[in-house]
């Protein structure tokens, strides 16, 4: 069972999800990195983030993605996302819901 009954942990989770101009008004392919203290989304046609110190600022309102002191904890978060590449998903044409 692994990560379900404790007896396997990892340092990070990643999730993916693609936001259509259609139903939100941009097209954005998002893609969120969760380690033990920041979270880090990154939309990959615009390389546009947020990057949150959740030790710091649970509440995200500091997005310190563009802060050239925390210009390592993103690069690591994109080396996170980037060592998992064989995850993501394959881009497929929508249907069903337009």
């Amino acid at each position: 069972m692994g990560l379900i009954d404790g007896s396997e942990s990892r340092d990070f989770a990643v999730n993916e999800w693609e936001v259509d101009s259609q139903r939100s008004g941009m097209d954005m392919d998002l893609i969120t990195v969760r380690s033990g203290r920041y979270r880090m989304s990154v939309d990959l046609k615009t390389d546009t983030g947020e990057l949150y110190d959740m030790q710091e600022d649970p509440d995200e309102m500091v997005n310190l993605f563009d802060d050239p002191g925390a210009g390592a904890v993103r690069q690591e978060h994109m080396d996170m996302i980037r060592s998992r590449a064989k995850d993501q998903i394959p881009r497929a044409p929508r249907v069903g819901w337009h």
